[in-house]
């Protein structure tokens, strides 16, 4: 009684941990991740070559299993428009 119980998290996918994980460093505000026919794919931008390291090092931890594919754009100004995201081929 008087506290709360924490938020259930909305999802316990692999796509919503990635997501999630990436989500609370400023560093990857500018990241997404998608998780597609058992493969990862990291898109967007980093302002430098060791933030798109450590992205690719996050997704390796919490999916060890599945082969990343890592298209983030290296651009050190932050405002830069951020690359096209990727869509399925039908």
């Amino acid at each position: 009684i008087g506290q709360a119980p924490p938020p259930l998290p909305v999802s316990n996918s692999t796509q919503s941990r990635l997501a999630d994980a990436l989500s609370r460093q400023a560093a990857y505000s500018r990241v997404g991740v998608r998780v597609r026919e058992d493969q990862i794919l990291l898109f967007g931008s980093v302002t430098s070559k060791a933030d798109k390291a450590k992205a690719e090092a996050i997704v390796h931890e919490l999916a060890p299993r599945l082969p990343v594919n890592n298209i983030l754009w290296v651009d050190e100004h932050p405002l830069s428009p951020p690359p096209v995201v990727p869509q399925p081929s039908h």
